[in-house]
């Protein structure tokens, strides 16, 4: 077949998945959809939040060095807002910094001077001798603040010498099989340049992604169920519970794809990671000198719940699987078999598997015994499944369980996680839209249990978490509609709703009463005007930098102005 045609044809398979990608995101440009679906595909093993999502493409809109999206992962968890020591305390031993840094263009041809100035960026990032005020003469403030994140991080965590991932990803509606020998020699030559900046426990990659990818990406459907293969099943119980042997690098291939970790396998059990060093030492010397004892014989195993688990002569197949004690011993025997996938290991390990459509308990018991954080049983409180219960009604979903309505293939722009509830509840009804801005997982630490109190309580009307969802979300497509920039949006999206909702209330702190009352498609159009402009405002009276956004003085000028 003409490659051309082929090629042609490609390109219009893509923008027919574009169209019904629209469908299911907020209302934007072309151009920001099609960020927003490279990075859904090339993001798809971290199961990320809407919201953490969108934090990552904060960095567009001018000034970005030819990145339009820049994500930093720590074991997976992703990492945002201001980092401070404490923050990381929890990552002791084996730990794995992933940068991904990916650009966007809705072009038919991958350009050299996006891949010139693309590395020109990249290596800023890892020169230290460009200070903060220097690459502020040259980027964004939302960049820079990502790209000193980026650097705390890695001082934070240098002397437990983390093992650093650096992806880089260059997509357009293109053909890879066209790309110009010199647009591959720039990629080549930068990853040499990275090499030598960081030259220690470094993997770089740099991928280029045309339509042919994209649509290879896009057509995998979402794994909600993996296998897992047994060479011995010891018990099934008539409730739903397995106990079974299986192979070491059997387990290696249920948690991981590609080699690489699947991290959202352990979302309810990740923060208790490393924590002993001792007992992990003591798993690396079983798996490293192995004797005639077998492996199950010195460890005390895995648990995994699931919703539905299936039985098979050779192996379970497990719906919506997760991890919920065996951490360290997951990521010891990801550590011993990474780079050697495939590798045959006759010593076995000891699974519990429990059918559980309602796993929190489960969740509770297999890590009462370890000092896990509280955010890890956050979303098993009452206030967070009656939320659950409700929002259907609304044409909304809360993901108290991460992803299982975007596994349930619902709209994203109508799936809420728990930050973006979070976010939006401290901005309208707390009325502090600094802290939602600069400080989102504020409200998950161990000590704010006030705080977190403040947020949800029981005691609240259930619609006052609808309305602070519809009205933030109100906002956010009335400030895509005013072509405002996506640095401003990202900026002053929580200081407009929290100055609507005091112009719609005319109260400087309305109740929960108040804005569960409050009829958020009736609001008129005037009332977000003129929540713009005071938000505008004060915030181009104060620099219009990020700096300004997630500092006090923004919300008392805009108080002082609404005589709030």
């Amino acid at each position: 077949m003409n490659r051309s045609v082929t090629e042609e044809n490609q390109r219009q398979l893509l923008d027919q998945i574009l169209m019904q990608h629209k469908e299911k995101v907020s209302a934007c440009a072309d151009d920001e959809q099609f960020e927003i679906f490279v990075c859904e595909q090339v993001l798809r093993n971290y199961k990320l939040e809407n919201e953490d999502l969108l934090a990552g493409m904060a960095i567009a809109g001018g000034n970005e060095g030819q990145l339009d999206s820049f994500y930093l992962f720590v074991n997976g968890n992703p990492i945002a807002g201001v980092v401070e020591e404490g923050d990381l305390s929890d990552y002791r031993k084996n730990i794995v910094i992933d940068l991904i840094l990916i650009q966007s263009k809705r072009e038919p041809s991958f350009k050299e001077t996006v891949v010139q100035k693309m590395a020109d960026t990249i290596v800023d990032i890892f020169d230290l001798s460009r200070s903060q005020q220097d690459l502020a003469k040259l980027y964004n403030s939302e960049l820079v603040a990502a790209i000193m994140r980026f650097r705390d991080v890695r001082r934070i965590l240098s002397t437990k010498f983390p093992n650093l991932n650096i992806e880089i990803v260059y997509a357009t509606r293109g053909s890879t099989s066209e790309i110009h020998k010199k647009v591959k020699d720039r990629s080549d030559n930068l990853i040499k340049e990275l090499a030598e900046l960081s030259p220690t426990q470094t993997t770089i990659k740099f991928s280029f992604l045309g339509a042919l990818e994209l649509i290879q990406i896009a057509s995998l459907a979402p794994k909600t169920e993996r296998p897992l293969r047994y060479s011995n099943l010891l018990m099934a119980g008539g409730r739903g519970g397995f106990i079974c042997l299986t192979r070491l690098n059997e387990y290696f291939a249920f948690i991981t794809e590609n080699g690489e970790l699947l991290y959202h396998l352990f979302e309810s059990n990740v923060r208790d990671y490393q924590r002993d060093v001792e007992v992990n030492k003591e798993i690396q010397e079983s798996l490293k000198n192995p004797t005639d004892d077998d492996f199950w014989w010195l460890n005390n195993g895995i648990t995994i719940i699931g919703s539905k688990v299936y039985v098979h002569p050779d192996h379970l197949v497990i719906d919506e699987p997760q991890i919920v004690n065996g951490l360290q011993t997951s990521q010891e025997v990801f550590n011993y078999f990474h780079g050697k996938s495939g590798t045959p290991d006759e010593r076995r390990i000891q699974v519990r598997v429990i059918e559980s459509a309602s796993p929190d308990r489960v969740i509770k018991a297999t890590n009462r015994q370890t000092a896990i954080g509280a955010e890890q049983f956050y979303a098993t409180e009452e206030v967070h499944r009656n939320i659950e219960k409700i929002f259907p009604a609304h044409g909304l979903y809360y993901d108290r369980r991460k992803n299982y309505w975007q596994n349930r293939d619902k709209p994203r722009n109508q799936v809420v996680g728990i930050k973006e509830l979070t976010q939006d509840v401290t901005a309208i009804l707390l009325g502090r839209p600094d802290s939602a801005r600069a400080r989102p997982s504020q409200a998950f630490a161990k000590a704010n249990v006030e705080l977190r109190n403040k947020i949800f309580s029981n005691d609240y009307p259930l619609t006052l978490f609808v309305n602070c969802v519809k009205l933030q979300k109100a906002i956010e497509a009335f400030l895509r509609t005013n072509n405002i920039k996506a640095q401003m949006r990202t900026d002053l999206r929580f200081y407009v709703s929290f100055a609507v909702s005091r112009i719609v209330l005319g109260k400087s702190s309305p109740t929960a009463e108040d804005i569960s009352n409050v009829d958020v498609s009736k609001i008129p159009a005037s009332s977000f005007e003129k929540g713009l402009a005071e938000a505008k405002k004060a915030y181009e009276l104060l620099g219009a930098t990020e700096s300004a956004a997630k500092g006090p003085e923004l919300l008392e000028e805009i108080k002082k102005s609404l005589n709030a």
